[in-house]
Formats: C-alpha cells, sequence, structure tokens
C-alpha cells in the first residue's frame, strides 16, 4: 500500500506556509488511491496475497518464476532472484495514479533506508584536533 500511495504522489506531510509539518496523508485522493488499489489487490480471482493464504512469503516470487504469475509487485530487491529465470521479464514502476499525472514517483522502504545528516555547525577534522 505505501508503494501505490507514494506512486500517486501523495505524501504523508508537507511544510505549510507557517513553515510547520502539516500531516496531509489523509485525503480524498488517498482514499481513491486505496480503493483503486484494493479492488485489485483483495480480488481473489486476480490476486493472490500471501498473508490472506496462510502461503510462505516468498509465494510470489516462486509464482512468478515458475510462469505461474503475470505480476509480481515486489521491491527492486527481489530481482536478484529472478535472475535464473528461462522466462524474460521486465521491471514497471508503479502504475501513475491518474492520466493527469505528470512523473511517475517512487519509494524508499522506511524499514531499509538510511538518513545521514550534517549539522551546519559540524566542525573539520582540524578544528575538532584543536580542541
Amino acid at each position: 500500500m505505501m508503494g501505490i500511495v507514494n506512486a500517486a504522489g501523495i505524501k504523508c506531510c508537507e511544510v505549510n506556509s507557517a513553515s510547520k509539518i502539516e500531516l496531509t496523508l489523509y485525503s480524498d485522493k488517498f482514499i481513491s488511491a486505496f480503493e483503486k488499489f484494493a479492488d485489485v489487490v483483495y480480488d481473489q480471482e486476480v490476486s493472490c496475497a500471501y498473508q490472506r493464504n496462510e502461503y510462505d512469503a516468498d509465494y510470489g516470487q516462486i509464482a512468478f518464476r515458475n510462469d505461474r504469475a503475470l505480476f509480481f509487485m515486489a521491491h527492486l530487491g527481489q530481482v536478484t532472484y529472478l535472475r535464473d529465470m528461462e522466462s524474460d521479464f521486465g521491471i514497471l514502476p508503479l502504475p501513475l495514479f491518474e492520466e493527469t499525472q505528470n512523473r511517475y514517483y517512487n519509494s524508499i522502504a522506511s524499514w531499509t533506508s538510511a538518513c545521514v545528516t550534517v549539522p551546519r555547525n559540524a566542525m573539520t577534522e582540524d578544528e575538532f584536533a584543536r580542541k
């Protein structure tokens, strides 16, 4: 779901005119993106989520590798497990939310990404050594 929300260009928060962070996730656009995605994901005629079916977590990847699935929605790290496939496959971005959307958006998983910051008042190595 996080990927679909991000693909629609929906931000969880924005800096408002008062320079304060404002929660913007819950909106009509969010609800619409959620409903569009849920219509496909929860339709058991077209989608198989391992969590709902008590399958192993790698069920989707295995089904895709064995040509039993047309699409496999996963992060790019999963591609390494597909290298030994006999069938050709391609990598697609998550879909646009609507035709008027002017670009594709991508996600960075919050549980695997790293953020490094350097404060403005950080000292150089020489300045630190002199202290």
